[in-house]
């Protein structure tokens, strides 16, 4: 009887698996760690991992605390011993605290948190006003932040307490920057 050898490389003389014989090529493949074969496609494929899932689970929650850290750290101070000295040789009784001197102390404490990089800032008329129910001025400036040549627009948020003279809520929010949650919402999904 003679015997016939097949070139070891050549795929063109192997038989081709069909349904009769799936189950006997199968017990000799040599699947690797993480893959499995796929019956409909006749293909061996990725395992559906928890790995993906739960490393982009940890980096959201890692970004989410980083966020918050930075939003703490960043978060301005309102210095009341600053904005108390800086009108304090005016008699109230004479001349009583109004929407002028809310807007005054505003702009001093956002020079206060901003210094050289305020550029400028100005009085939002439309917005500022005294609300009555809560018993603060509400004042809003837009202010220019950063250099002469590179500068970002930031609308700044001053609540301010006409008795006592004191900011009670200090903010700058710049309009034009989505917020970093969304941001990374928008890496993640795409």
């Amino acid at each position: 009887m003679a015997t016939h050898t097949l070139p070891m490389n050549s795929d063109a003389h192997q038989p081709k698996p069909d349904s009769d014989t799936d189950s006997e090529i199968i017990p000799s493949l040599k699947i690797p760690r993480g893959f499995k074969f796929d019956e409909k496609s006749n293909k061996v494929v990725r395992k559906n991992s928890v790995i993906k899932p739960l490393l982009i689970l940890v980096l959201s929650v890692a970004l989410v605390a980083i966020a918050a850290f930075i939003f703490s750290y960043m978060k301005s101070s309102v210095n009341g011993a600053a904005v108390l000295a800086f009108n304090a040789s005016r008699d109230y009784s004479q001349t009583p605290f109004d929407i002028l001197d809310a807007q005054q102390i505003c702009q001093f404490q956002t020079q206060e948190v901003h210094g050289k990089y305020l550029l400028m800032s100005y009085l939002d008329t439309h917005s500022s006003r005294f609300e009555p129910k809560m018993g603060i001025y509400k004042i809003f400036l837009v202010a220019h932040l950063g250099t002469r040549d590179n500068y970002e627009e930031a609308n700044i948020h001053c609540y301010i307490n006409p008795q006592k003279h004191l900011i009670s809520h200090y903010k700058t929010v710049f309009p034009e920057k989505s917020s970093i949650m969304s941001r990374a919402l928008k890496f993640f999904t795409g």
